[in-house]
């Protein structure tokens, strides 16, 4: 267990993500709105259809319209999900059968508890390991912030326990003026798994992408990182997860 001390305020936004775990949005998953509409979806049922996606966008697209809290913990080969093309065309299925097609073949696996869901990669690497259940003492017992800037702090609190040489962040953290205020309840010791767990299920709720390298040189730049999602901006309209192209796919 590593004790930090006094990493309570940070500005900045983090270096760029590792090589090959950048996971970008394509033109099949709605882009974020200030005051998105919303409707009613009591049994969490998941539209997407797509002529290219990928499995994390498929992923996305059953956490923001489901609201479930979602987790997926990148493993040695994050490409696995998120740089193969799939056409997907799904209609009011379970979020359960969503996950089910995203993961098919991936090598992930989906665990559920009263919390949400984990995916997790079936090739974690001993670091990725390591870094996943890391448990931290001292950290603010209450701590308010945008779900954003949460997923921030952790992945600062990370980084300083990786490396306690890592230098500061500077610069700024893009949101909206309504982004809602997380008031966080931390018990200790708590790993990194659980800190991101507990964020996800807090306000509108949101996704945790755990992003580790399997290993790194103690002369490489540091860019392990905690990305945090909130669901807030994003509509659950099934519409609006359709691409005018998904027509053409069976």
């Amino acid at each position: 267990m590593t004790r930090l001390v006094g990493l309570v305020a940070f500005v900045g936004i983090l270096a760029a993500p590792a090589s090959g775990q950048n996971l970008q949005m394509p033109g099949c998953l709605p882009q974020p709105e200030n005051e998105p509409r919303l409707v009613a979806n009591p049994d969490a049922r998941v539209t997407f259809r797509c002529k290219d996606a990928t499995a994390i966008d498929l992923i996305r697209a059953v956490g923001r319209q489901t609201r479930i809290p979602i987790g997926v913990v990148l493993g040695t080969h994050p490409e696995a999900i998120s740089a193969i093309p799939h056409a997907y065309n799904l209609n009011q299925v379970t979020a359960a059968d969503a996950l089910s097609r995203a993961i098919d073949g991936t090598g992930y696996s989906v665990k559920e508890d009263a919390k949400g869901l984990v995916i997790m990669a079936g090739d974690l690497a001993p670091r990725q390991r390591e870094w996943l259940t890391h448990e931290y003492n001292d950290l603010p017992q209450v701590l308010s912030q945008s779900m954003t800037g949460l997923g921030i702090m952790l992945t600062i609190w990370m980084r300083a326990a990786i490396d306690p040489n890592v230098g500061g962040f500077a610069g700024s953290i893009l949101g909206s003026v309504n982004d809602e205020v997380i008031a966080i309840h931390l018990a200790q010791p708590a790993s990194t798994e659980q800190i991101a767990r507990h964020i996800v299920t807090q306000g509108s709720r949101g996704m945790w992408i755990f992003k580790v390298d399997a290993a790194r040189l103690p002369s490489e730049p540091l860019t392990d990182e905690i990305d945090i999602e909130s669901y807030q901006h994003y509509t659950n309209s099934p519409a609006a997860y359709v691409s005018p192209l998904s027509s053409r796919h069976p």
